[in-house]
C-alpha cells in the first residue's frame, strides 16, 4: 500500500514548539496590510511558507530572527483542510487555513542553523 502524497513546507515560528500564535495571518494579528498584501486582501488572510528549510532559515537569518528562530515543518496530505498556492518569489507559498489544523500538520521543527 503506497502513502498517501503529502507537501512539505517550512514556516518560521518563534519557539521549537511551536503555537497557534505561530500560525495566524497579519490580518488575524490585527496587522496592516504590508507589500503584496496591499493590492491582494487575500494574501493578507493567508501565511507565508517555503518549499525548502533553507530558505525559510535564510529569511530569518535576513530578518535578524525578528520573525524567530527555529522553523516548523508542515507535512500537508491531500485531504488536509488547506489551501495552497505558490506565491511571490523563488520557493514561497501562501497557505490559507485554520490555525490549529497547521498546528496538526508540524512534523518537526528545528532551531535555525548557523
Amino acid at each position: 500500500m503506497t502513502e498517501p502524497r503529502a507537501l512539505a513546507f517550512f514556516r518560521i515560528v518563534r519557539d521549537r514548539r511551536p503555537t497557534r500564535q505561530d500560525f495566524l495571518s497579519n490580518k488575524d494579528r490585527g496587522l496592516p496590510p504590508r507589500g503584496p498584501e496591499i493590492d491582494d486582501p487575500a494574501e493578507w488572510a493567508g501565511i507565508s511558507v517555503f518549499d525548502t528549510r533553507e530558505r525559510a532559515e535564510r529569511l530569518a537569518r535576513r530578518r535578524n530572527f525578528a520573525l524567530g528562530a527555529f522553523v516548523a515543518e508542515l507535512r500537508i496530505p491531500d485531504d488536509a483542510p488547506v489551501v495552497v498556492r505558490k506565491t511571490f518569489g523563488p520557493g514561497h507559498h501562501t497557505l490559507w487555513g485554520a490555525p490549529e489544523a497547521f498546528l496538526a500538520l508540524v512534523v518537526d521543527t528545528r532551531p535555525v542553523a548557523g
